[in-house]
C-alpha cells in the first residue's frame, strides 16, 4: 500500500473506533432529523415557558391589583363608618340641642305665665282694693248725692288776664259720691287742677287751679271758684277767667 492508502485507512480506523465507543456509551450519532425535532422541541419550551412567564406576570398585576382594590374598599368603608358615626354624633348632639332648648322654652314659658298670673292677681287686688275704698268712701253719702255720679269728658277755655291768649286744658273727670277732681299736665307750665261738687239739685260748685296761657314764652297762673249747674247729661261750667262743658260718657 502506498501512503495515501495507508492514510485513509487510518482515518477509517479511527471512524470506526469513534463509532464503537458511541456505541458503547449508548449514544447513537445525531442525524439531520433529530437535530431539527430537539431544536422545536427546545423552542416550544423556551416560548412554553416564556408564555408561563408571562401569565405569571400577569397573575402577579392581578393579584397587586385586587389588593389595592380591596386596599381601597377596606379604607372607603372606614370612611363611611366615620362619617356615618359622625353624622350620629352631630345628630345626637342636634336632638341633645333641641331637647335643652325645648326645657329652656318651657321654663321660660312657665315663668312667664307665673309673672303674668301674679301681675294679673295684683291688678285684681289693686281693682278690688279701688272698690272697696269707693264703696267705703260712698258708704255714708245718701243716694240722692250720688245721682250725677259718673265720668265727665271735655275741655275748658281759661282765658289770660295778661294777654288775649287763651288756655283748653281737656279732662277726664269721675264724679263719686257727688264730688271728684281731675288733673291736665302740659310740657311747658305744668299740671292743672279741676275739683268739683254736684248737689242733689245739680248745682256745681268747685275750684280751677292752672293756667290761662300756656305759652312757651309765657305762663299765666290762674286760680279761680266754678260754678254752673247739670243740664241733662252734661256739667255746664263757668268761673271768672273762663267756661267750659264736660259731657257724660256711656249716658
Amino acid at each position: 500500500m502506498n501512503g495515501d492508502e495507508m492514510t485513509s485507512v487510518r482515518l477509517m480506523s479511527s471512524g470506526f473506533v469513534a463509532l464503537a465507543l458511541l456505541v458503547a456509551g449508548g449514544c447513537t450519532p445525531p442525524t439531520d432529523g433529530a437535530s431539527a425535532a430537539q431544536a422545536a422541541a427546545d423552542a416550544a419550551k423556551r416560548q412554553a415557558d416564556a408564555d408561563l412567564a408571562t401569565v405569571q406576570a400577569r397573575l402577579q398585576r392581578t393579584e397587586a391589583d385586587l389588593a389595592q382594590l380591596k386596599d381601597e374598599e377596606q379604607a372607603a368603608r372606614e370612611k363611611a363608618e366615620a362619617s356615618a358615626a359622625a353624622k350620629r354624633a352631630a345628630d345626637e348632639e342636634a336632638a341633645r340641642d333641641q331637647a335643652e332648648q325645648a326645657k329652656a322654652q318651657q321654663e321660660a314659658d312657665r315663668v312667664k305665665a307665673e309673672q303674668e298670673s301674679a301681675a294679673k292677681a295684683r291688678e285684681a287686688e289693686a281693682a278690688a282694693n279701688v272698690r272697696a275704698e269707693k264703696e267705703a268712701k260712698l258708704a255714708g253719702v245718701p243716694l240722692e248725692a250720688r245721682a250725677f255720679d259718673g265720668t265727665y269728658v271735655g275741655a275748658l277755655t281759661v282765658r289770660s288776664k295778661e294777654s288775649s291768649q287763651s288756655f283748653v286744658p281737656r279732662w277726664n273727670l269721675e264724679i263719686e259720691g257727688g264730688s271728684g277732681e281731675a288733673t291736665d299736665a302740659t310740657s311747658i307750665c305744668g299740671t292743672s287742677q279741676l275739683s268739683l261738687s254736684v248737689s242733689p239739685q245739680g248745682e256745681i260748685n268747685g275750684r280751677y287751679v292752672g293756667y290761662g296761657a300756656a305759652q312757651v314764652y309765657f305762663c299765666d297762673k290762674v286760680t279761680s271758684a266754678v260754678h254752673g249747674h247739670v243740664v241733662g247729661n252734661k256739667l255746664d261750667l263757668q268761673f271768672d277767667r273762663g267756661y267750659g262743658v264736660l259731657v257724660k260718657q256711656g249716658s
